[in-house]
């Protein structure tokens, strides 16, 4: 998968599509959003029912403890915005 985003990109973070978990309320950690908008940079499927990643988030915006720590994620996150504890 490539990692190469346009110019001028914002990382944006995603929790994975749990819609058919037998509890969807838990959807786990969040993820970055690879450059196709489909994925994420560790290979977790990131499309929401309605096809879209609208609960994107920006990636900075992610607190520590819900960061996905997988190969391609964990070396992409961003330095936390605020308080991070």
């Amino acid at each position: 998968m490539s990692t190469t985003y346009p110019p001028n990109h914002r990382l944006m973070a995603a929790r994975r599509d749990a819609s058919w978990y037998s509890y969807p309320g838990r959807a786990g950690r969040y993820h970055i959003v690879a450059p196709d908008g489909i994925g994420s940079l560790c290979g977790v499927q990131m499309l929401s029912a309605d096809g879209e990643t609208s609960t994107a988030i920006p990636a900075a915006r992610v607190e520590s403890v819900l960061r996905c720590r997988r190969r391609g994620c964990a070396e992409a996150w961003p330095a936390p915005i605020g308080n991070d504890n």
